[in-house]
């Protein structure tokens, strides 16, 4: 039926709201259900975060010692110094849980957790006058930047309770002693997560914008209503018993300047991902059209802007800026004012009757609100879909030392170890108390000092191997495919004893230890020097013990890259292009380390070569690159390839791309001081690229020095 006056947009919006309270409440329901569901399938992911296994150590020594740690008991090297452990409750209930269901009670866990999260700050949407259909795209939407974030760590708690918080302030508008409930909140809150101080931001926003509605209203001459100071009064109350909450824990006030602790420490903020500055990082695409649609809907709808958000907003969004880790907090406290806008820009829009004639289609609303759920089902199937080997129960696999963990236990090597930051609580979670590590994810306890010696370790700078010695340190457990210079592996002080995938075990060359070297001395075969072993006489001893190697560990796709690579030195080609697929194969089954693959496609191309087969050789160096795309040798293959096929222009692209990567290898090398392996791959970018000016005067500027 057409009526003048009517639009089809505005038709569209009352069918939005067409039916009974009773149909409201259903399809509320409906919605919350849903976003619960959505959530919860969302984080229902396997563990991959690096910190849950010493704070599942850390709970098992509070439930058995009785204890909560006021010192490091965890590494050798920070052994005694002063810990505040502000995490103590999550710990406790994090290991009450796994040691009545393991693992996968803990991440069903988190996943109730999750959805219930996000069910709460849909409510808080919908206090706020929110459309339904806009409070769930607006939710579902912040689901999506949160998910890779969604460990079991004890920030969840912290998106809870930020949740918590905001719909509490938003139901006392009508009853007022919901705020009796902020105190009891934070007496948990600080015990569970040092994000606490994100509910005093609330607080405090709310505080100031109440404080300048009043201020306002005695600048226009109005006079302030009982009603008003009463709420004022109960406000600034419930503000000092919040804070005065926070005192309940075991270090009562030194809790309070933790959060801070951290803020202002450069080196921290230079090298801890999570802490890097947003301008610094690249990708966080979601976040961005998030922060644009949030800024849009306001700025569209401004007059409605409460001075409470508009402080909010702010302060989040500086957080954010300074740390990644903060964009969880921008996106939970953005979530309401983006809906909220959103609903007053499409109410402001749709009820403009200038616009052209329509057909009114009430009917229109439904077919919308099931739009939106099948929006937010596609995208969570097209998130799931390419990641289905880490959703589920139970642990990632490859991603933990598990198998070099199980070696050490196997071989009784004794003394002390230095291993990688990230898996030092993997390694509490193996050995603690027998054995203590060198640095965890606890980095407020080590302090800059020992977070800087554990970095000249890792890059292999100047002396690191005194470094080592300081602390006595007997051997390395460490990720031998992180990049670092040559002559960290050409150091003969550290014997190879053990290998696989990423994992390298190396121990010091010293008498006490010549049985272990003995028994499992890996040199001939280690992949840190397994290209200068290719030269030498005993090739059929390396082949042998590479097959062993296959043998004793047949999930090690390592192990059949270098054998390939050995065979092919040979000239037997065909049993080298069987072990780079008999690697893929392996990676692409156990969702292994994406440059392991790269390698195995990278060195088939090789081998394709070799053949003949020159299109075979160009689509293997593609796929290499999309597993490895930081390879500078694999761009320089596929343009060597492309200019023997006459494809000039490829050829010289692939060139570029080849000589900016050996450049940027380059600048890497000269940070971490290798003066010589640095000029090494800047002349090799020169070559490529003898007209990019960048080049050549970095290179001149390193022989004037």
């Amino acid at each position: 039926m057409i009526r003048p006056g009517f639009c089809l947009l505005e038709g569209l919006w009352e069918g939005f709201n067409l039916g009974t309270r009773r149909n409201h409440s259903y399809l509320k329901l409906i919605f919350l259900l849903f976003i619960f569901l959505l959530g919860f399938s969302l984080s229902l992911h396997k563990i991959s975060n690096w910190d849950i296994w010493w704070h599942l150590r850390a709970g098992e020594y509070i439930w058995e010692k009785g204890l909560i740690p006021r010192e490091d008991i965890f590494s050798f090297t920070a052994e005694g110094r002063k810990w505040i452990d502000h995490t103590w409750l999550f710990q406790a209930v994090s290991w009450k849980i796994y040691s009545v269901a393991g693992l996968a009670g803990l991440i069903i866990s988190k996943a109730l957790l999750v959805g219930t999260t996000f069910v709460l700050l849909m409510l808080v949407c919908l206090r706020r006058g929110s459309h339904k259909t806009a409070a769930l795209l607006a939710t579902g939407f912040a689901l999506f930047i949160l998910r890779p974030r969604l460990f079991i760590r004890p920030h969840i708690f912290t998106l809870l309770f930020l949740a918590l918080h905001l719909l509490i302030l938003e139901s006392s508008t009508k009853r007022r002693i919901w705020l009796a409930l902020l105190p009891l909140l934070m007496v948990i809150w600080v015990n569970v997560h040092g994000g606490f101080v994100a509910g005093f931001i609330v607080l405090f926003c709310h505080l100031a914008g109440f404080t300048s509605h009043l201020g306002f209203l005695k600048f226009k001459g109005e006079a302030w209503s009982r009603e008003e100071l009463q709420s004022f009064y109960i406000l600034v109350a419930a503000t000092l018993a919040t804070i005065a909450a926070t005192l309940l824990n075991p270090y009562t006030y030194e809790i309070l300047a933790f959060p801070f602790r951290l803020i202002g420490q450069k080196t921290y903020m230079e090298n801890i991902f999570e802490w890097m500055p947003l301008w610094r990082l690249k990708g966080f695409y979601l976040f961005w059209i998030f922060l644009f649609l949030t800024l849009t809907a306001v700025f569209f709808s401004w007059r409605n802007l409460q001075p409470s958000d508009i402080l909010q907003l702010l302060v989040f969004v500086i957080l954010a800026f300074l740390a990644q880790r903060h964009i969880e907090l921008f996106v939970i406290i953005a979530t309401p004012i983006l809906a909220r806008h959103i609903t007053l820009d499409l109410k402001k829009a749709l009820s403009d009757k200038t616009l052209l004639w329509g057909v009114e289609m009430r009917p229109l609303g439904h077919l919308i609100n099931l739009a939106a759920i099948l929006l937010l089902v596609f995208a969570g199937i097209w998130v799931i879909f390419p990641r289905r080997s880490a959703f589920g129960l139970g642990v990632r696999s490859r991603l933990y030392p598990e198998k070099a963990a199980d070696f050490i236990k196997q071989a009784r090597i004794t003394g002390r170890m230095y291993n990688e930051y990230e898996w030092g609580g993997y390694l509490i979670w193996r050995f603690f108390p027998q054995r203590k590590v060198f640095m965890d994810g606890r980095t407020v306890v080590y302090g800059e000092d020992l977070y800087q010696d554990w970095t000249k370790i890792s890059e292999g700078r100047k002396h690191w191997q005194e470094t080592l010695d300081k602390y006595g340190v007997n051997f390395l457990i460490i990720n031998y495919q992180k990049d670092r210079p040559a002559s960290f592996w050409e150091e003969e002080r550290w014997v190879p004893i053990y290998w696989d995938d990423y994992t390298l075990v190396a121990i010091r060359d010293a008498p006490e230890n010549r049985s272990l070297i003995e028994k499992y001395d890996a040199r001939l075969t280690s992949p840190t020097i397994f290209p200068r072993n290719l030269s030498r006489d005993n090739v059929q001893t390396i082949i042998t013990k590479l097959e062993e190697k296959t043998i004793q560990d047949p999930e090690c796709a390592v192990a059949h890259i270098l054998l390939g690579r050995i065979l092919r030195r040979q000239g037997n080609l065909e049993a080298a292009i069987r072990e780079y697929y008999r690697a893929i194969e392996i990676e692409s089954r156990t969702g292994g380390p994406y440059y392991v693959t790269g390698a195995a496609y990278y060195f088939l191309a090789a081998a394709h070569y070799l053949q003949g087969y020159t299109q075979a050789a160009i689509e293997d160096c593609l796929s290499a690159i999309k597993f490895m795309p930081t390879n500078c040798d694999t761009y320089n293959r596929l343009g060597t390839l492309y200019q023997n096929l006459g494809e000039t222009e490829k050829a010289q692209k692939m060139f570029e791309q080849a000589a900016l990567c050996y450049f940027r290898r380059g600048l890497i090398q000269l940070g971490l001081g290798e003066t010589e392996e640095a000029k090494k791959w800047l002349e090799q970018a020169a070559v490529l690229a003898p007209e990019n000016e960048a080049i050549r005067a970095k290179l001149r500027e390193m022989d004037a020095d």
